[in-house]
């Protein structure tokens, strides 16, 4: 099946990224894709705060953020699967293309994997992949 566009103005999205250029290069493809809810936080703690008040539907989060790395932060969002924001679907965002990387997301519940420095049309890809409810593999 191939989507060559795909509605996104109803879902909530949350980008966690401590760089100004990344997060401004990846707000500006979300909203290329017709992203109007899109929150942002440079760092886990004021992501978790955010979170704590409404749920996003999807959180893309760089693993590489301080003092709390995103690997931490994907431990705790699905620690209790009562708080409605365990169930979010989450992009984990990395420069690591390791297996071992990869793996370690999806094993503590990324929904998808996306290697930096991406093109829109990689991001638009797992984009599609997580909404459609595709589970990630890894080296995709």
């Amino acid at each position: 099946m191939t989507v060559s566009r795909i509605d996104f103005s109803a879902l909530d999205f949350l980008l966690i990224e401590e760089s100004d250029r990344v997060r401004e290069q990846t707000g500006d493809m979300l909203r290329g894709f017709g992203v109007t809810r899109l929150r942002e936080a440079r760092s886990i703690e004021a992501a978790m705060r955010d979170i704590e008040r409404r749920a996003p539907d999807i959180i893309l989060c760089d693993w590489m953020t301080r003092p709390t790395e995103g690997l931490s932060f994907l431990r705790k969002l699905r620690a209790d699967p009562a708080k409605a924001y365990a169930h979010a679907l989450v992009i984990m965002i990395n420069e690591h293309a390791s297996a071992d990387h990869i793996q370690a997301a999806l094993g503590e519940g990324a929904d998808s994997y996306l290697v930096k420095p991406f093109r829109a049309a990689t991001l638009f890809s797992h984009l599609v992949q997580v909404v459609s409810g595709q589970k990630a593999q890894p080296g995709d």
